[in-house]
């Protein structure tokens, strides 16, 4: 394709040339490296392609795939023929006849229905043995994914919101899996296992639902706690979270524009496509208020505002309240009566109306969510808060050490060593294995997938000093606020400090829940270190981490109602190390160096305890609960 100067537009990319490609690949797939480096295409046009065609690739990773979605006529593949014939939406293909050129049946691909469908997926130039491979491929990856919901979805593994598929037994979220931890998780929970009390999922037409991403789950949540919200824009499919992961509704969503219908509980896109949506909350347990189950009724006032039931209305009070209309609709009732001071009225459940008995006028009435997402709920994907200046540790720290401030993007320092931990092409001085975040957005807690390489190297941390704790959740911090003044803070130490290039530990803090949201907005100080470590000032008057998970977790206490404790995995800047003593309120400077110590420990030769003085020198990472 010429640009509009006349030159080939490199980023341009036709499907079929990608189609080309990958069919004559080994297993039909490849990385994007490859493709960039024989064959000359950029990752980005083929992105662009395999998000705009996702019915025919799948990106997983780096890893481009040729995946069509083709599905083999049920009837020709038992009978040899099918009554639509030529009209036919699916493949005619025997799979346990058809392995080769020398297929005798009459399922030549360039008689119709196959030739239509082939033409669809950009397929219809290849020859016959890579389509009949290609075919292989799509049964065998079929067959998978059967057996991977016979055994993960029914038979011995719980399913949970980190999961693709989220086609429960029972359409609600187990209670425990939020609040403690589930006696049939091992087994199979006949209910969907969480981390929150809600989740939206959509299907295909007679498919299986599928768990929607965060970002769409909190788009949608915060719509529909909102009466006047009948509709509300969805974010499409992030194909670098994996939270779920992207591939599934990848295929179905693409990248198109959809749109949610509270009303009929449906999705649709720019071209007509209808997917259903439904709202899955936690399961109903006597003595416990979970806000995201209760239901509150609405009235539309003459103003164009949604009133709850029971509330004051220009000095008139409807002699039911949402509560006792909530109570009645889960009863099975089909209509109920009440009054004001000055009218009669009947709700219909059928029709979701209020009705003026004595004159028959009528008004829409909405069931909603009780407005729930707090702050502590919203910090999974919160908005840049304005911080003004930012709150210093108790622990006065000399002039000479102290750092600007400021707000501006540092590049990654060059003495973290953590492969993770390097810059993205989105945003260079953010780690490249965070999710994306949207412009005004600081802060996001992302919940890890337990089956990722990334999951596995925080439990391989916490494994020596678990002992009998089980761990519930682990969640990645991003706080880009936090993290670009932690990687500044690492340029500026050797000059601030007059001494050696600072390293990073992964180091421990045992905390409670009740300071957790502060820490995650405004990094650790000794002020939000919890009640629990108390005046601890035994090697320094500054915030504490420990190299022992065991011991860190003894300053976790426990909260009260579900015995759940918190940890901290930090980051931790140090250079220069010294003995510490309870007298310290900050590091001494050697007078015959020079150098300013940045960190008291506890024992020089082999330090377990770490007191730091500058919260811009460590970045809280993840945060663990335990029970």
């Amino acid at each position: 394709m010429l640009s509009l100067t006349g030159q080939v537009d490199k980023a341009f990319l036709r499907p079929r040339k990608l189609v080309e490609v990958l069919a004559y690949k080994p297993h039909m797939s490849t990385t994007l490296l490859n493709l960039m480096q024989k064959h000359q295409l950029q990752p980005s046009a083929v992105r662009r392609v395999v998000f705009t065609y996702p019915r025919v690739f799948y990106l997983e990773e780096e890893v481009v795939k040729l995946r069509p979605r083709l599905t083999m006529c049920p009837s020709y593949s038992v009978a040899g023929e099918c009554d639509l014939a030529d009209e036919c939406e699916t493949l005619h293909y025997l799979k346990d006849v058809c392995t080769s050129d020398s297929c005798f049946r009459s399922h030549d691909w360039e008689q119709q229905p196959n030739s239509r469908i082939l033409y669809n997926h950009f397929l219809e130039e290849l020859n016959n043995e890579v389509l009949c491979k290609m075919v292989q491929l799509v049964i065998q990856d079929s067959d998978e994914e059967e057996r991977e919901l016979n055994i993960d979805g029914r038979l011995n593994a719980s399913l949970w919101t980190m999961n693709s598929n989220g086609d429960v037994l029972v359409p609600e979220i187990c209670y425990f899996s939020v609040e403690g931890l589930c006696k049939q998780e091992n087994v199979g929970c006949s209910r969907l296992h969480a981390t929150r009390h809600y989740q939206w999922q959509v299907r295909e037409k007679d498919g299986r639902w599928q768990n929607l991403q965060d970002a769409q789950v909190m788009a949608l949540e915060r719509s529909y706690c909102d009466p006047a919200q009948e509709s509300v824009p969805m974010p499409p499919p992030n194909p670098t979270t994996y939270r779920p992961p992207p591939g599934y509704l990848l295929q179905i969503m693409g990248r198109d524009t959809w749109t949610a219908h509270f009303d009929t509980m449906t999705i649709t896109n720019t071209s007509g496509e209808i997917l259903w949506l439904r709202r899955l909350c936690t399961e109903e347990k006597e003595d416990t208020d979970v806000k995201a189950r209760n239901f509150v009724w609405y009235f539309l006032t003459e103003e164009n505002e949604w009133v709850p039931y029971g509330t004051p209305h220009n000095d008139l009070v409807s002699s039911i309240t949402w509560e006792e209309i909530e109570k009645s609709f889960k009863e099975g009732s089909k209509i109920i009566y009440f009054s004001t001071e000055n009218h009669k009225y009947s709700i219909e459940f059928a029709t979701m109306t209020q009705t003026n008995d004595e004159n028959g006028s009528q008004k829409e009435i909405r069931r909603r969510p009780q407005p729930h997402l707090d702050e502590d709920e919203e910090s999974t994907r919160a908005s840049s808060p304005d911080y003004g200046e930012d709150e210093t540790p108790e622990s006065p720290i000399p002039s000479s050490l102290e750092g600007e401030d400021e707000e501006t993007p540092a590049p990654s320092s060059p003495t973290s060593t953590s492969p993770s931990f390097q810059g993205s092409e989105i945003d260079p001085s953010l780690p490249v294995i965070w999710e994306d975040m949207e412009c005004v957005e600081n802060l996001r807690l992302v919940p890890l997938n337990p089956y990722t390489n990334e999951y596995r190297e925080v439990m391989a941390l916490l494994e020596p000093g678990l002992s009998k704790r089980r761990v519930l959740g682990i969640k990645r911090i991003q706080n880009r606020q936090l993290w670009r003044k932690f990687q500044k803070r690492l340029e500026e130490m050797p000059d601030i400090y007059n001494g050696p290039e600072p390293t990073i530990r992964q180091l421990f803090h045992g905390t409670t829940k009740d300071v957790l949201p502060k820490i995650f907005r405004k990094n650790l100080d000794r002020t939000l270190q919890g009640t629990s470590y108390g005046k601890k000032t035994r090697y320094g008057h500054g915030t504490y981490f420990f190299s022992d998970v065991d011991r860190a977790f003894r300053y976790s206490v426990p909260d009260s109602r579900y015995d759940k404790s918190y940890l901290l995995v930090a980051q931790v800047a140090v250079a220069d190390i010294t003995k510490g003593d309870g007298t310290m309120e900050s590091p001494p400077t050697d007078p015959e160096t020079g150098v300013t110590s940045d960190t008291t420990v506890n024992d020089v030769e082999t330090p377990t305890v770490y007191v730091k003085y500058d919260k811009k020198e460590y970045y809280p990472q993840y945060i663990v609960t335990v029970t």
